[in-house]
Parts: structure tokens; C-alpha cells; sequence
């Protein structure tokens, strides 16, 4: 997979919400074999919108091409410019050009009729983040010390207090708080009598019964969402040579607007007021549009000549007004 691509269009924030109430739609082409063919993207206008994609092209074939038609392959297989395209009775295999020649194009190898190739490709309405590595569970010791337990050896105050029966006799009896200390330091405590169920002052070692929570494997790793590959370009087979063929995908894009009918996917013809790019020396780039008009990088950018698609060719609008007085 390259390296990823970006487009970004900004709109004036007034005009975006008057053509979004219009039900326009930002539309996104992407040329193979100097055509343009199918909607790549359409999506609702916003002030500024991001998209970003890398090369992972997938082809598939159909059986022809119908101006406003959703493309909806069946069957798709993965392929790299350099790859060469094997299809036989509608079966399609990839395999790698022997020679490492025209590294820059899907040749097509096929024994069938005429037919319609196209390719698909992601793309992402937004930056592309790249996917986190697994973090592993924290560590739980399976054992631990347990604290020393400290035998009382006097009463506490959370002990009740009981009234004497003969308060004269325990008045009498009882001792000055200083000579009870003195006996208390006088006197060594008894040694407690050993019992196996009263825990002791001295660390143990204790078995934490505590489930672990379980490392990830294979089966229980999470899988990164699926992106859906649209296509992009739909081509007749055999147009070249008889018996061979190839695709090749450019870096350049067309960019324009058009009604909420259109979806990713559709074939179309002809185009109103576009804007071409082509990403082929940079891996990003940004159009603005107010006025009508395109703009390179931002609002207040080198206007775009206005042009149309039409049939295969794009075509200055300006100059196509222009009225010829025949010879």
C-alpha cells in the first residue's frame, strides 16, 4: 500500500449551507486511461471536507456501462500496478509481470468476448488514522504478602465500658494510672496459645484467588473496521490490442457538484463546471470554491479556468462560448 493521499475543499461557510439546502452534492472522479468515468465520492457539501486514501486497488468486471447506473461488482480480487490481470470465462488470478516491465499499469490478459474491466479502491471522509498496536492486559502477581496482624493488648475504645457493681469497693481496689503502668511494663504479656484459624503477626504468603484477565489471542483480537472500496473507473476491455489490455490508474482527480441523485459508484458521461488536480508530484492537495468559481489551496487562491466534462474530454467553457464564423 503507498502512501497516503489527501484532498481537502474548503467552501465559503455561506455558500456551502445554501448548497446544501439545494440538495448539492460534492462529487470525486479519479482518471484511468485518461478517463473519467465513475463517481468515486459523493458526498453532502460542509464548509471544509477531508479525504484520504492509499493505493489498494481491487478489480473486478460487468457486463456494460449505462450513464447514470450504480456500478455493483460481484466479485472483485486485489491488484497492484505491475500485477498482470489473468481472466478466463469470467474467473479472474493476479500475478506478477515476469519482466518488471510497465510497472505503472494492470495489464489485462484475457481468452473471452469484450467485456468492462473497472477498479475500486477506500476512500475516507476524514484523516486517515493509523491503526493502534494491541495493548496488553495489566499484570496481576498471582501472590502477595498479607500484612502483619497486631494483637490488641488492652481494651480499645471501641470496646464497651461496664459500670463496677460496688462502686465503694472498685474505688477502693482500683490503682493510680502510673502504677498500672508500671505493672503493665513489669509484667511480659503471656504467649498466645498456637492456633492454626487465629492469624499470626508474622508476613504469609497468600494465593490471590482472583481471576486474571486473559491475554488476547488470535481469536479474541478485535478486527479493524472495514472501509468499503468504491469504484472509480469503468473501461472496455480490448480497446488497445485485440487480445490484450491494460489499466492504468493516474494521480489526477475531478472534482465538481452535482444533484442529491448521484452516489458513490454511478457512471456518468458528462460534467458541469469542474476542477482537475493531479497529485502525482504531491501527495496532497486542497481546492477552494466561492463564486461559482474553483481555486487552488484556499478562498482567496489562483481562480481555475471553468471547464466540463464532456465525452471523454475535458473542456474550456470559456472558449467553447466563443462563437466561429465559418470560412
Amino acid at each position: 500500500m503507498s502512501s497516503p493521499y489527501t484532498l481537502t475543499v474548503v467552501f465559503d461557510p455561506e455558500e456551502a449551507e445554501a448548497l446544501a439546502s439545494e440538495g448539492k452534492k460534492l462529487c470525486i472522479s479519479r482518471k484511468v486511461n485518461d478517463w473519467y468515468t465513475v463517481v468515486w465520492a459523493a458526498d453532502p457539501i460542509l464548509p471544509t471536507s477531508i479525504f484520504t486514501w492509499a493505493d489498494n486497488l481491487q478489480a473486478f468486471t460487468m457486463d456494460g456501462f449505462s450513464d447514470g447506473k450504480v456500478v455493483a461488482p460481484e466479485k472483485t480480487v486485489g491488484v497492484a500496478t505491475g500485477d498482470i490481470l489473468s481472466i478466463n470465462v469470467g474467473n479472474m488470478s493476479v500475478v506478477a509481470n515476469p519482466d518488471g516491465k510497465m510497472k505503472d499499469v494492470i495489464q489485462i490478459n484475457a481468452n473471452t468476448g469484450p467485456f468492462w474491466s473497472g477498479l475500486s479502491n477506500t476512500i475516507v471522509k476524514g484523516p486517515v488514522t493509523p491503526p493502534q498496536p494491541p495493548t496488553e492486559p495489566p499484570t496481576v502477581p498471582r501472590t502477595a504478602p498479607m500484612p502483619p496482624v497486631e494483637t490488641p493488648t488492652g481494651p480499645t475504645d471501641t470496646e464497651p465500658t461496664h459500670e463496677p457493681e460496688n462502686p465503694t469497693s472498685a474505688t477502693t481496689e482500683a490503682k493510680p494510672a502510673e502504677h498500672q503502668l508500671d505493672e503493665a511494663e513489669q509484667t511480659p504479656p503471656e504467649p498466645a496459645a498456637e492456633n492454626p484459624a487465629t492469624p499470626s503477626s508474622s508476613p504469609k504468603e497468600t494465593t490471590i484467588t482472583e481471576a486474571t484477565p486473559p491475554i488476547p489471542t488470535s481469536e479474541s483480537t478485535l478486527e479493524e473496521p472495514v472501509i468499503p472500496a468504491f469504484p472509480f473507473y469503468v473501461g472496455r476491455y480490448g480497446t488497445i490490442m485485440d487480445s490484450k489490455s491494460w489499466l492504468f490508474p493516474s494521480s489526477k482527480l475531478m472534482i465538481w457538484l452535482a444533484d442529491q441523485t448521484v452516489k458513490n459508484g454511478t457512471m456518468f458521461l458528462n460534467a458541469q463546471n469542474v476542477a482537475e488536480v493531479d497529485l502525482s508530484k504531491d501527495s496532497s492537495a486542497a481546492l477552494a470554491y466561492a463564486g461559482g468559481n474553483w481555486a487552488l489551496g484556499s478562498l482567496t487562491g489562483r481562480i481555475l479556468r471553468p471547464m466540463n466534462w464532456e465525452n471523454g474530454k475535458l473542456v474550456n467553457v470559456v472558449a467553447k462560448s466563443v462563437s466561429k464564423t465559418p470560412n
